[in-house]
Parts: structure tokens; C-alpha cells; sequence
């Protein structure tokens, strides 16, 4: 938010509108009367084409924003857990420690493992709906 408490207009869900505009702004203040929104009026099919691909493209933008930091957290819950496996080695080795905090330590470093390739996974789902958004990519049956 800007320091006026205003949205910025990417932070603002789109609504598109193809049909008469009143009645659509009416419907959205009474639904959702705290809620703003970037209003896109279309006049014709071509328009409203271009107008649901700039809203794609711009929902692809966001996600690779999202999922590109999802990745960098995981990647760094990767290092602590890769951190914490050694540590807990190292307190076996010196006997201060079980070996099942080496274990629950190990666990974990599968989880953060898991972790990191869903997240990579997710980032490489929004590069592709990037590129269909943008008409490079077409639907595969």
C-alpha cells in the first residue's frame, strides 16, 4: 500500500465487464462493499480478448514474483536444515546427543529437499502460463 492507504493498481483484483456497466458496478459495491477494484470496460469481443490476455499476463507476472521468492526461502530452508544435520552429527559424535536427533534432523532435510523441487516446480508452471498467456505457448491435449 502507498503511504496514502490507497491500493496500487497492481495490487487491485481486475474485473472485466462486458455487459452494461452499472449494473455490474451495483452488483460489486453491494457484494463486496470494502473491496476495491480495477474496473476494465470493454466494448467489443476483441477488445474484451486483449483485455482478459493483459489480465493473464499480469496474473502470470505475480505468480513468477511468488513463486520465485518461494524458491529462495526454500532453497534457505534448505541450508538451515543441510546446518542443523551437521550440528546434530557432530553432537553424536562428541555424545553429547542421540542419534535420533541426527535422524529427526535428516527428516527434515528430506522434507526441506521436497520443499524446494515443489517450489521450482511451481515456478516453472508460471513461466508456462507466462508464455500461454502471452500466445508463445500453445495448449496441450
Amino acid at each position: 500500500m502507498s503511504r496514502t492507504g490507497e491500493f496500487a493498481t497492481a495490487e487491485l483484483p481486475t474485473l472485466l465487464v462486458f455487459a452494461p456497466r452499472e449494473r455490474a458496478r451495483t452488483f460489486l459495491r453491494t457484494a463486496f462493499p470494502k473491496r476495491k477494484w480495477k474496473t476494465v470496460v470493454v466494448r467489443d469481443i476483441n477488445e474484451c480478448r486483449e483485455a482478459f490476455r493483459s489480465v493473464l499476463i499480469d496474473a502470470a507476472l505475480i505468480d513468477i514474483g511468488s513463486a520465485s521468492e518461494q524458491v529462495e526461502l526454500a532453497r534457505e530452508r534448505l541450508r538451515l536444515a543441510e546446518a542443523e544435520l551437521a550440528q546434530a552429527q557432530e553432537r553424536f559424535r562428541a555424545g553429547v546427543a542421540v542419534n535420533a536427533d541426527a535422524i529427526t534432523a535428516l527428516l527434515a532435510l528430506t522434507a526441506s529437499r521436497a520443499q524446494l523441487i515443489d517450489a521450482e516446480t511451481a515456478l516453472r508452471y508460471s513461466h508456462l502460463s507466462l508464455a500461454r498467456a502471452e500466445g508463445l505457448l500453445l495448449d496441450i491435449q
